[in-house]
């Protein structure tokens, strides 16, 4: 502190009557004022500008645990990081920096991975079927790899996600969804056209130069020597589209969680969830009138076809959803891989968290773990070890086995009648 220059701050001691005079230079107070404190420690928290460093040194003074909490709070400016693509950090760009924004890009992900999912792949796969001469079992195979994918993923995307920047793991798997349902449009593009009467003359050659056979050994000579091998590239595209999906439903919600506050989270929580259930409606409607459309509604003049969608025979534009979804979910997928670690307002956030678990108990002391694949099991361990995680799973296991089982119901009574 410099040597007076007759600024003088008057304060009234706990002793009545008693006036206590601080001699305080101006330059050194306005410089403390600006950081929310005062040049003496005995007037502390006269003038406080910051509420976030409020909160930070209350914690820190009053509970040991919360010194975690001060020194990332130091270490990270409340302001949060700037939105980047690499090196690339347009100015323009840092204004979107904000929850909503984040809603808007998570919500038109979910509501493109309901789409494809649930929507198209659903609705077409009948289609595939005769188009590519599959069987049931070659296509059940096909759609089970979404699952086979997403289980293998899951835990160490989560994991490794979590200790690193979110919203760039999400980017990263909406850009491998729309990859994936390129991939699936693509066997559209490298076979020729779809001659159905050169289908049935197929297996009219096969009738005859077998002798006595079934119609289905028939379909599998001609599936086997002419379309086998593009079952493994919707396989391998339905894989990317598991691996995609998750870390939307793991990072984002956790990504979303920390950036609002706890009473807005149940909100965009169920904003979030209620736009991915409208994916699959979408892709349902879209799907259907897509295959009222011939598939090489691209190639050649439909006006002329002597086929109509009421054929057995008939296969419809497939195709044309998994083209758009997968560009619409390539363009999604780069704002969210620029979005930063943390958005602005995130630490203050965290503080006022911490501060309301101190209110009411001591934090208990947390294991310490790092983005190594020694320390999953661990992990692991203290997860199947925390009753209230594992009702909740199983909670949520039984919704589907009950959802699925009423959605199954129709057939099962219309086989057993």
């Amino acid at each position: 502190m410099g040597e007076p220059d007759g600024n003088v701050v008057r304060l009234m001691s706990g002793d009545p009557g008693e006036t206590n005079k601080m001699n305080v230079s101006t330059e050194t107070n306005e410089t403390n004022l600006e950081y929310g404190e005062v040049a003496d420690e005995n007037v502390k928290g006269l003038y406080v500008e910051n509420p976030a460093l409020a909160v930070r040194d209350s914690a820190s003074s009053t509970d040991p645990t919360s010194s975690e909490l001060t020194s990332e709070m130091d270490s990270e400016l409340d302001d949060g990081e700037a939105c980047s693509w690499g090196p690339f950090k347009p100015a323009f760009c840092q204004k979107f920096r904000n929850p909503k924004m984040v809603l808007l890009c998570l919500c038109c992900a979910g509501l493109i991975q309901g789409m494809i999912v649930n929507g198209f792949v659903s609705v077409v796969i009948t289609s595939i079927e005769r188009r590519f001469d599959m069987a049931s079992t070659e296509t059940g195979m096909i759609a089970s790899f979404y699952d086979i994918a997403a289980v293998f993923c899951l835990i160490p995307v989560s994991y490794y996600g979590g200790f690193g920047r979110k919203p760039r793991y999400v980017g990263t798997g909406i850009l491998m969804l729309g990859i994936g349902s390129l991939l699936f449009a693509l066997p559209h593009f490298t076979t020729g056209l779809y001659n159905y009467k050169e289908h049935h003359r197929d297996l009219n050659k096969c009738y005859k130069s077998t002798g006595n056979v079934t119609a289905g050994q028939c379909t599998t000579e001609v599936e086997e020597s002419k379309l086998a091998s593009y079952k493994y590239l919707f396989a391998l595209a339905n894989a990317l589209h598991g691996a995609g999906a998750t870390p939307l439903f793991t990072l984002g919600i956790t990504y979303m969680d920390e950036n609002v506050k706890s009473k807005m989270t149940p909100v965009y929580s169920g904003i979030f969830y209620a736009m991915c259930i409208i994916g699959p409606a979408m892709g349902y409607m879209f799907g259907g009138e897509l295959l009222k459309r011939y598939t090489d509604i691209d190639k050649i003049d439909v006006t002329n076809l002597d086929i109509t969608p009421e054929s057995p025979m008939w296969v419809g534009a497939w195709w044309i959803g998994f083209l758009i979804s997968g560009i619409l979910a390539i363009i999604i997928a780069i704002p969210l891989i620029g979005f930063p670690k943390s958005l602005p307002g995130s630490a203050r956030l965290r503080a006022d968290r911490m501060s309301e678990v101190c209110a009411v108990e001591p934090a208990p002391a947390q294991p310490k773990f790092r983005a190594s694949l020694r320390d999953i099991p661990k992990v692991i361990k203290v997860l199947i070890t925390n009753p209230t995680f594992m009702f909740l799973n199983c909670a949520g296991a039984s919704e589907g086995k009950i959802c699925t089982i009423v959605d199954a119901s129709p057939l099962v009574v219309f086989f057993l009648n």
